[in-house]
């Protein structure tokens, strides 16, 4: 069942791999493969979920500092009930997780913004829903 839409409105993909064993590459739905992706901005990367239904559950966030350049960065959630914000402030080569409840009315929208704060470039490789 499709829970939500989602656009770009700053970001470039990028692919390390596009099949890899390494276990912070996500997985595709079938188990089949791994790939080491990223969606990336100088600055900022930002999406937006839209919702044709109602949405009561948690974003989930995930981002790898795949070639460990000291990234650092700021993601932002709004679920139109105002921003809220957490900091990887610290090495996230392994990966690192941001997760927020969000609670969205039908044909609501939820914006995410990934913020650099440090090192290269903002980078972000995974939205989950659940």
């Amino acid at each position: 069942m499709k829970q939500a839409s989602m656009s770009f409105d700053q970001g470039t993909r990028f692919e390390w791999s596009g099949a890899t064993t390494d276990m912070r590459a996500l997985q595709s739905p079938d188990g089949s493969t791994r790939r080491a992706e990223t969606i990336t901005f100088d600055s900022e990367v930002r999406f937006r979920l839209m919702f044709a239904s109602a949405y009561s559950g948690t974003l989930h966030v995930y981002a790898v500092d795949w070639d460990s350049l000291d990234r650092r960065e700021t993601v932002t959630i709004d679920d139109g009930s105002g921003p809220r914000s957490a900091t990887i402030a610290s090495d996230f080569s392994q990966g690192a997780w941001i997760n927020a409840p969000i609670k969205v009315a039908a044909g609501g929208t939820v914006g995410i913004w990934v913020i650099r704060t440090g090192g290269l470039n903002a980078v972000v490789s995974g939205l989950f829903l659940g």
